[in-house]
């Protein structure tokens, strides 16, 4: 039921686009999405059995902890391995860049699920490379995102 006075009519799909465009909005290019790579948090999984169980020491967004370069893997047997590479440039926490699903462990492992749904960072066909994307090793420059 509508309020009193209110009109409603159908449109198809394509109408919204139209009304936008003739607001004067532009219509946003499609861009095909070329990579997808959650957000690791404590709790995620290596493809070796490994657990991301030391974490940031604050939490970020939503109450959720996320890992980052440097944070440490734990194993069945008690082992444990340093997380070594990231979302480079594109996020940091803490001047350390965020740990990904694909980021690399030190002894060789890697990052394969995330338990907890925090987010993703996202690539399009054409954006410019990623300085650092999970390159083991790097850092970016100390206050390189200060403002």
């Amino acid at each position: 039921m509508t309020p009193q006075g209110v009109r409603m009519k159908r449109m198809s799909a394509a109408k919204p686009a139209s009304i936008d465009h003739q607001a004067g909005a532009p219509l946003p290019a499609f861009r095909k999405v070329t990579a997808r790579y959650p957000i690791a948090t404590v709790g995620s999984s290596t493809l070796r059995g490994g657990k991301v169980v030391v974490s940031s020491q604050e939490a970020h967004g939503d109450g959720f902890r996320v890992a980052c370069v440097g944070d440490r893997v734990r194993y069945p047997d008690g082992s444990e391995s340093i997380i070594v590479s990231g979302a480079g440039n594109a996020s940091t926490f803490g001047d350390r860049p965020i740990a990904l699903v694909g980021s690399h462990v030190e002894n060789g492992d890697r990052i394969t699920w995330s338990h907890q749904n925090m987010g993703e960072l996202v690539l399009f066909e054409g954006d410019a490379p990623i300085a650092g994307l999970l390159q083991p090793g790097y850092m970016p420059p100390r206050g390189a995102f200060e403002t």
